[in-house]
């Protein structure tokens, strides 16, 4: 069977974009910029997502195209299957991991999309933390939510590449950034706005700090969906004259540009109407719908948040979904359709427990959290750096990385293959494992 193509660079460029642009742009981003020195940390995580951030794209890219399979099967490709070969089914698992519990997550988009459309979530009869924690707690809804959010999933993966995963990104991308430029206007007319911005862009490098540069690193790794193997997958559907630093270089700017748009709507409209800065889910789905509600228009406001939050979800999860298909399709010979209905089905139950964590599992906890927060925790703190650290080991070691960049760069540039050898054999080995290790060693001292 011949294997699928994008039927376009913009497509490309627009589903790659779309694996990277997540929830984690829209209410990670902004906190931990404004929390971490502003400017100062604008400027680290610019650096590291051009030093480290880009290398990595290209070296997930590159190993894609040259394999022309899916991210488990590469690794062995590659090797000739040496025992590395195992490494490839890494990607595989924290894929399956994360959009277990990300479903959940995209569930309560959905659901609150839905109350911000009909009036509900600002009607205001329980208060907006009172909303959001009897969502958490009812175990049939969050279900119900988990099990809609996959098969939206679902329907987008099953059309293929071209029809599915391309046509729908070309849409769901534009939508987000014509999105969040209405918001961040709206945002910066408000009274007292543009004291939000100068503190989200002030330059203070007293903040600076190991922390500081381990939460950039952080939110740059994780940000560009490295280390799950959907950019490998993605890879392998690149015609063999792609272009891979212009689409790598593309990805990570219009990224970082997303998240720098969340950044000017979020801290300006707190600082504002003068709310707290919270950290994590409870940004979206209690401190901005109150801020909403204190502007004219609260439904149309909320709505469009909403809206382009749930298209950065969709546009996720069908990368990561996308990486277990393409296994069934490569290595087991199946139809599209049965694989994604199989591996659908396959997140959504391992996505249970998650979707019952506040609710019939209220009582047990993983890593001292609940289901879905230990779940989290370990694969962004345990299984996302690990195998990306496996990937440019890989990519630089095993396979080499002069027959890679050869791969990755064409002969009119000698010069950026040496500095890409470089980066991806000993700079992003270092970085990611400065990731892994410190961020350990550091939650321990705290």
């Amino acid at each position: 069977m011949q294997r699928e193509r994008w039927r376009s660079r913009i497509g490309f460029i627009a589903a790659t974009a779309g694996s990277a642009i997540g929830l984690g742009n829209i209410w990670r981003f902004p906190v931990v910029a404004a929390r971490n020195g502003g400017g100062a940390f604008l400027l680290v995580y610019a650096a590291i997502v051009a030093f480290i951030g880009i290398p990595m794209l290209m070296a997930e890219l590159v190993l894609g195209k040259h394999s022309r399979t899916n991210a488990v099967s590469s690794f062995g490709r590659v090797s000739g299957n040496h025992p590395w070969a195992l490494a490839g089914f890494f990607p595989l698992i924290t894929s399956m991991v994360i959009l277990s519990y990300y479903s959940v997550i995209s569930g309560w988009v959905l659901f609150y999309l839905w109350s911000s459309i009909s009036g509900m979530l600002l009607a205001g009869t329980m208060g907006f933390a009172g909303f959001f924690t009897a969502v958490q707690a009812n175990g049939p809804l969050n279900l119900l939510l988990h099990g809609c959010f996959m098969v939206l999933t679902a329907i987008i993966v099953s059309r293929g590449v071209g029809r599915g995963i391309e046509r729908a990104n070309k849409v769901m991308m534009p939508a987000i950034a014509g999105l969040l430029l209405i918001l961040v206007v709206r945002t910066l007319t408000l009274p007292g706005a543009m004291q939000g911005v100068n503190w989200l862009l002030r330059l203070d490098v007293t903040h600076l700090s190991f922390g500081v540069v381990l939460d950039a690193l952080g939110q740059a790794f994780f940000s560009l969906s490295l280390g799950i193997g959907a950019i490998v997958t993605y890879g392998s559907y690149l015609q063999q004259d792609a272009d891979l630093i212009f689409g790598s270089s593309t990805v990570a700017v219009s990224d970082s540009i997303i998240a720098l748009l969340a950044g000017l709507i979020v801290i300006p409209a707190l600082f504002a109407f003068r709310s707290e800065l919270p950290v994590g889910p409870g940004l979206a789905f209690v401190s901005l719908p109150a801020v909403f509600l204190s502007m004219p228009l609260p439904r149309l406001w909320a709505t469009s948040f909403f809206l382009a939050l749930a298209f950065a979800a969709l546009s996720s999860s069908v990368s990561m979904l996308e990486v277990s298909v393409a296994y069934t399709m490569d290595a087991g010979g199946w139809t599209r359709v049965r694989g994604t209905v199989a591996c659908g089905a396959a997140a959504f139950v391992l996505g249970v427990p998650s979707a019952a964590s506040s609710s019939w599992l209220a009582r047990y906890s993983l890593f001292g959290r609940n289901f879905l927060e230990g779940v989290d925790f370990a694969a962004s703190n345990f299984l996302l750096p690990f195998t990306g650290l496996l990937t440019v080991l890989f990519v630089g070691w095993v396979w080499g990385g002069g027959k890679a960049s050869r791969e990755a760069i064409d002969g009119n540039h000698p010069s950026m293959r040496a500095v890409w050898r470089i980066l991806i054999k000993f700079l992003a080995p270092l970085v990611i494992g400065y990731v892994l290790v410190g961020g350990l060693l550091l939650r321990q001292l705290r």
